[in-house]
């Protein structure tokens, strides 16, 4: 894990997203096999959605997820096939539900608390979940990457997006080499 970073604010969640949509779209052009699909992100978030979904979870999003959301209110296909959830993510639907199933499948293997984690992310094509910690929780703020086993824990939601935004650029790379 790395240094605790400055809070983002909404216009610098804005001009990250935007570099990490421009990525993305330059890697569509050199997709020639469709591995993934390139969706923008949602229209920001306003206070009231925001409230509302903390108000189904019974606690406050961390400032970091929360000014993301402000920027954008989710991502489908943030990274390869895992879907952002969006503030009305949060207070319910299918994608929603399977990842709480699995969180919970995964507090009976003993992997995690379920009452110390929300979903704020998940692929419906893979095991692919990342969790945050409840405001309450002794991991408050803290990202964690599940696909079956922990894959990786970050201090908080702007480290995790600097680290997809690092993964991409190397899917980039890979989509850049002639010999593809």
């Amino acid at each position: 894990m790395s240094h605790k970073t400055e809070l983002w604010t909404v216009k610098r969640w804005k001009i990250a997203i935007a570099q990490f949509y421009l990525l993305k779209q330059e890697m569509q052009t050199l997709d020639s096999e469709e591995l993934w699909d390139y969706s923008m992100p949602e229209l920001p978030s306003d206070e009231t959605a925001i409230s509302r979904a903390e108000r189904t979870l019974g606690h406050t999003l961390h400032p970091e997820y929360r000014n993301f959301l402000l920027a954008a209110g989710g991502w489908k296909s943030f990274w390869h096939s895992v879907d952002l959830f969006g503030p009305d993510d949060l207070t319910g639907g299918p994608s929603f539900e399977e990842a709480n199933r699995r969180i919970l499948a995964l507090s009976d293997e003993g992997l995690i608390e379920f009452d110390s984690v929300y979903p704020i992310a998940i692929s419906l094509d893979d095991r692919t979940l990342f969790v945050a910690g409840r405001q309450h929780s002794d991991i408050y703020g803290t990202i964690v990457w599940i696909s079956g086993v922990e894959v990786d824990r970050y201090q908080g939601f702007q480290e995790l997006f600097l680290t997809m935004l690092e993964l991409a650029r190397r899917d980039l790379a890979d989509l850049r080499r002639p010999d593809r």
